[in-house]
């Protein structure tokens, strides 16, 4: 991984962390899943997560699962969390 793939990861990452941060995230039929929390970096494999916090379970959802975002976090059809 050159420079310039890990300055436009490092972006992303704090471009996502200021959108979706505090958010709920939801399934695209409605059930709550939690509140976004933060975001993890994988310089590694090239990879983003958002990690979900619901009464004290974490869990990690890769950010090419995310649907759209208004007020909310709604996740694509058929996600799987990590």
């Amino acid at each position: 991984m050159n420079i310039w793939q890990i300055l436009s990861a490092l972006i992303a990452a704090i471009g996502l962390m200021e959108l979706l941060v505090g958010k709920e995230v939801t399934t695209p039929d409605g059930a709550n899943l939690g509140v976004a929390a933060d975001i993890k970096l994988d310089l590694m494999h090239d990879k983003i997560w958002l990690v979900v916090e619901d009464q004290g379970r974490w869990s990690t959802i890769p950010s090419e699962q995310i649907a759209s975002l208004t007020d909310r976090v709604i996740l694509l059809e058929g996600w799987l969390p990590a």
